[in-house]
């Protein structure tokens, strides 16, 4: 469904990505984790054609992408769902017009936008805005506006980095249900989530992907210093949740 070959990227004379392979099949979910500013934020947007790498190329259902004028970029780009980690609502706009914008340049369907807000649970409060919700709701809202479009893949960026701890939950379990039912590329640091979801974990680190797995194999059997890393970070969890059970 989604490749990327050989992508490179350098900005100012710094290389931000350098030799990207990586694939998104139909129905997987592919988690992309690593430290901040290794570039993880990057290849998303690359993946979405919102950034042109000055070697490589982007696949999405059997299309180049850099091959595509800008309105048929577009176009494309309708059937890719993004979920922000800063939520990017229109603070003037209700609930319900922020999702209806994601229809805009299609039909401007009212059932689609319904049909995704009632998905989160939200449509008590369609006629708010923004500012009237707390940021797990904002967050939900991003990922109804992302629905609406029906998108044959979702990228996920980071989506509970800018939450209150007590609303990380709620997220998590929508993405883990919308796992089930829809290809998606998420970036986060939420290794207990990776774990349950992912059908591949990939690590990267300064612009590079150091170690591509299933999660469990590279939770039990790493084979990079970033996957003892992240194997030790998620054993620190379990030990600690284990304490409080006692």
């Amino acid at each position: 469904m989604l490749e990327l070959h050989n992508i490179y990227l350098e900005k100012n004379k710094v290389k931000v990505l350098s030799d990207i392979n990586l694939t998104v099949n139909e129905g997987e979910t592919v988690v992309l984790t690593g430290p901040s500013g290794c570039g993880k934020s990057t290849l998303i947007r690359v993946a979405l054609g919102l950034i042109k790498p000055q070697k490589g190329e982007v696949w999405f259902e059997g299309v180049n992408l850099q091959a595509l004028s800008e309105k048929m970029l577009r176009k494309k780009r309708r059937k890719m769902g993004i979920v922000f980690q800063e939520f990017q609502l229109l603070e003037h706009f209700t609930l319900l017009e922020n999702v209806l914008l994601a229809l805009w340049e299609g039909e401007h369907d009212f059932s689609k936008a319904e049909k995704a807000i009632k998905s989160v649970g939200l449509w008590e409060k369609r006629f708010r805005y923004p500012r009237q919700l707390s940021g797990g709701e904002k967050q939900r809202v991003g990922i109804a506006r992302a629905l609406a479009l029906d998108p044959d893949i979702i990228f996920w960026d980071e989506p509970t980095a800018a939450l209150d701890p007590m609303y990380v939950h709620e997220i998590l379990r929508i993405m883990d249900s919308l796992a089930q039912k829809k290809t998606m590329l998420v970036v986060t640091h939420e290794m207990p989530f990776a774990l349950k979801v992912a059908d591949r974990l990939v690590l990267m680190e300064s612009g590079k992907i150091v170690e591509e797995a299933p999660p469990q194999k590279i939770f039990v059997q790493p084979s990079s210093y970033l996957g003892v890393m992240y194997r030790e970070r998620l054993l620190d969890t379990k030990d600690a949740l284990s304490k409080l059970a006692q």
